[in-house]
């Protein structure tokens, strides 16, 4: 049997930041920490959303409008040409193309793709908020706990590292609970990942702790605790909490030692015990 865990990490990605020339104007967006640096450790899934519905190369650019918890995609030369529909149907859709991804890194500031900061536009022409494409928001309505990120957080020590963290975590937790989902397979993941959530979210460890301990495993409950590690994973890390991990890590190895220490003297007590009485 195949096991997914020794395969390569598969990772959703904007074709344009591979260098394909899918742009609105025909251009590309290479980004060579993607293409030189990651690519020959990954294996990309490359789409182009706009492309995917049938918008061809080059096209007019589009733009979001209106509310911003509910924005449409409209064209920015002419407003009547209108592709919400068009694009949420097909993020609805995206998933058998997905399936396998343990992450996808988006545009930025793209209308269909960006994961938090293309600009929405209000009625009245103004910019007046930030948030997520429309393709990235179906993403996320159908796979909330799918770790996201762009090509600028990548460019970012502390983001990226995040950003794989989660990646890993998702696809350990594919791997190892979705595959076999049991309580004693869910109990060994939230036990691996202690001190992982421990420097991410202490309280949300324990609460994931106390729902584990009186759980009775089903999928509904697999799902729960799901959403609530990865969000609970989600929130950076401090070097506060780092250290407070690393010194609650010092303890189990302090023991070690008294151990090894206990019998390394029950040893040497023998051997002079036995010297003697020889």
């Amino acid at each position: 049997m195949n096991n997914p865990m020794r395969s390569r990490i598969v990772l959703g990605v904007s074709s344009c930041l591979l260098g394909q020339r899918v742009r609105y104007d025909g251009a590309a967006r290479r980004d060579a920490y993607i293409v030189d640096t990651l690519a020959p450790y990954v294996e990309f899934v490359p789409i182009c959303p706009e492309v995917e519905i049938g918008m061809g190369v080059p096209r007019p650019p589009l733009q979001l409008v209106g509310d911003p918890a509910h924005p449409r995609m409209l064209g920015v030369v002419d407003a009547r040409a209108d592709f919400t529909a068009a694009m949420q149907h097909f993020g609805a859709t995206a998933g058998p193309r997905i399936e396998h991804i343990s992450g996808y890194i988006f545009k930025s500031r793209s209308p269909s793709c960006a994961v938090w900061d293309t600009p929405i536009i209000a009625a009245h022409g103004s910019r007046h908020a930030y948030g997520a494409g429309l393709f990235v928001r179906e993403i996320v309505k159908n796979n909330p706990i799918l770790p996201l990120q762009d090509e600028c957080g990548l460019h970012l020590p502390v983001l990226r590292e995040h950003f794989f963290e989660q990646v890993f975590s998702y696809r350990r937790w594919r791997a190892q609970v979705m595959s076999a989902p049991t309580l004693a397979a869910l109990r060994e993941f939230h036990s691996a990942y202690k001190f992982s959530l421990l420097a991410h979210h202490p309280n949300g460890y324990r609460a994931l702790s106390r729902k584990l301990a009186a759980a009775a495993m089903s999928r509904t409950f697999a799902a729960q605790y799901a959403r609530q590690f990865f969000a609970a994973l989600r929130i950076p890390a401090t070097r506060v909490s780092h250290a407070n991990v690393l010194q609650q890590m010092l303890g189990y190895f302090k023991k070690v030692q008294r151990l090894t220490s206990a019998g390394a003297s029950r040893k040497s007590s023998c051997a002079i015990a036995t010297a003697c009485s020889n």
